[in-house]
């Protein structure tokens, strides 16, 4: 995985062919953009790799609204077993877009639903949905007018989703990570 992250940021920058360049005006624009995260479990969940993709639309230079999903499985920590969680939220982005830098930090707040599963050796299987939410922040880092690294932290409350448990377990993670995006137009 670190590999591809590697690989990753020195295409990016091979891609830019030039210094870094000032943030563009995203405002009627759309970018799409790819990302790894650590996902960091609450209670019985072990650790795990949280992989998803982000799309968003600039409304002003402030705002943003946007979709994403993203999933995560992880081993169950008292009895073998795994769990897992995936999402889809919609977004409302605040950006804090300052002229003349190539940062672009944000705050995000995402609503949306979860659905989780828990397979766990000599029980029954266990799936379910539920509303979830997310509050995060992070920086996009623009390589050239279209290109960006892109780096964010959550919390995510996934509701009363499985854990594999007799009880549900609080599900909440915290995600740090980054990947790319592209802004098109």
């Amino acid at each position: 995985m670190k590999k591809i992250s590697v690989l990753a940021m020195v295409m990016m920058f091979g891609i830019s062919g030039s210094a870094l360049a000032t943030a563009p005006d995203r405002v009627g624009k759309v970018d799409l953009g790819g990302y790894v995260a650590g996902a960091f479990n609450d209670n019985s969940i072990d650790d795990a790799a949280y992989v998803g993709l982000n799309m968003s639309y600039g409304v002003t230079p402030w705002i943003a609204l946007g979709v994403e999903g993203g999933w995560q499985q992880g081993e169950h920590e008292s009895e073998p077993g795994e769990v897992g969680i995936a999402n889809i939220m919609g977004d409302v982005i605040l950006r804090w877009h300052i002229e003349g830098q190539e940062f672009v930090p944000y705050g995000v707040l995402g609503l949306g639903a979860a659905s989780g599963y828990a397979s766990i050796e000599d029980r029954d299987d266990r799936d379910d949905s539920a509303f979830a939410w997310k509050l995060g922040g992070g920086v996009d880092w623009f390589v050239n007018s279209n290109w960006a690294l892109n780096f964010e932290a959550s919390w995510t409350d996934p509701g009363d989703l499985p854990s594999g448990s007799t009880a549900n377990d609080d599900l909440d993670y915290v995600a740090v990570g980054g990947g790319i995006k592209y802004l098109f137009g």
